[in-house]
């Protein structure tokens, strides 16, 4: 598959994604959105951006090597001061989340402090 077919697959997963960070993070319906990528393959920065977090989706059929790809891809994305996180699906598969080590351990010992 290839062309406008794989396009049209990893645009609704960016939809997705925006859509249920968005739930999650308590936003309205709509506020949290894909951002406008370029064409000739030069990135414009992250598919989807939510403070703190930079985020770099993709969806194949098979994910192999592409989920250190994508991780790499959302650190070089990142503006300064936001988290780079990958988000990447299989067909029929669930998607799988890549963060910084670092990053995580921030994310975790934040969480424990607010006591939830």
């Amino acid at each position: 598959m290839g062309g406008k077919h794989a396009r049209s697959k990893g645009h609704r997963n960016e939809r997705q994604v925006a859509k249920d960070l968005g739930r999650v993070l308590g936003f309205e319906d709509g506020e949290v959105q894909r951002t406008i990528q370029s064409r000739g393959g030069a990135s414009e920065g992250a598919d989807v951006v939510v403070e703190p977090f930079a985020v770099e989706c993709k969806h194949y059929k098979k994910l192999g090597g592409l989920i250190v790809r994508a991780y790499e891809q959302a650190k070089r994305d990142a503006k300064e001061g936001f988290i780079p996180i990958s988000i990447c699906k299989g067909d029929r598969q669930e998607p799988l989340v890549t963060m910084g080590y670092a990053d995580f351990l921030d994310f975790v010992r934040e969480w424990r402090e607010r006591g939830e």
